[in-house]
């Protein structure tokens, strides 16, 4: 009888100083159905005590690798670093503000491996304070240029329950083809604070061809403090 050999997931999680959500965090992931992961939990420096929750909380499971970063990089620098230290052959970006649903990473992962022409997918985000509504599904170009997310603070009723290509998904929580990510290359480090993700999803689109892609119906991310991953005056952070 052949055993089905499942492609192995970098999950990253960048954290600063977010020690009171880890635990849903870190949990969501163990916790997936599917198996096939290792988890690289980067922390910029946190003065919390977020690293020693870490290794207390889960001293045994050898598929956490935790990297502490010598000062705070930012969320932008963060991710690379982790995306750096990967061996993945999908590579997750998450916050540390998000609980997954326990079937995130099977949908995503069978979503891509379903068609080669995806090169990046997310998922339906839904609002920590009230998980009837929606954080968004994904960012889109309204007529005027402008970007927007769909969906946001709408009550969720199943309207967005079908795989669409979307404008960019952001690095909430994303996964992408490591082939996809060593071709159009880490997040710019040019940008801060939203024009990061935008310009990679571009960059993916544009020297690829592959699209981006969005499965709502059970994937499911929730988020909440996104504000608290970053931290405080974090201008030039980007530079080596």
């Amino acid at each position: 009888m052949s055993t089905q050999v499942h492609p192995l997931v970098s999950m990253i999680v960048l954290n600063y100083n977010g020690k009171q959500m880890l635990e849903r965090c870190l949990s969501s992931i163990i916790n997936q159905t599917f198996s096939d992961f290792e988890i690289i939990f980067v922390d910029n420096a946190s003065t919390d005590g977020s690293v020693a929750f870490v290794k207390q909380k889960y001293p045994n499971d050898s598929r956490i690798r935790t990297i502490v970063n010598d000062r705070n990089y930012g969320p932008v620098r963060g991710l690379n670093i982790g995306a750096s230290l990967s061996k993945g052959e999908y590579v997750a970006f998450l916050n540390n503000d998000i609980e997954l649903d326990s079937n995130w990473l099977a949908t995503l992962v069978s979503v891509l491996e379903s068609d080669t022409s995806i090169g990046a997918a997310s998922s339906k985000q839904l609002l920590m304070q009230d998980a009837r509504r929606l954080q968004g599904i994904g960012s889109f170009i309204d007529p005027y240029g402008f970007n927007f997310q769909e969906g946001e603070g709408e009550i969720d009723v199943g309207q967005y329950g079908r795989m669409r290509e979307i404008f960019h998904g952001g690095t909430t929580a994303l996964i992408v083809r490591r082939q996809t990510l060593e071709r159009v290359g880490l997040l710019d480090c040019t940008f801060e604070y939203g024009l990061d993700d935008g310009t990679f999803w571009a960059n993916l689109r544009a020297q690829t061809g592959k699209r981006p892609t969005t499965f709502p119906q059970l994937a499911h991310a929730a988020v909440s403090l996104a504000n608290q991953l970053q931290g405080p005056n974090l201008s030039g952070v980007c530079a080596a």
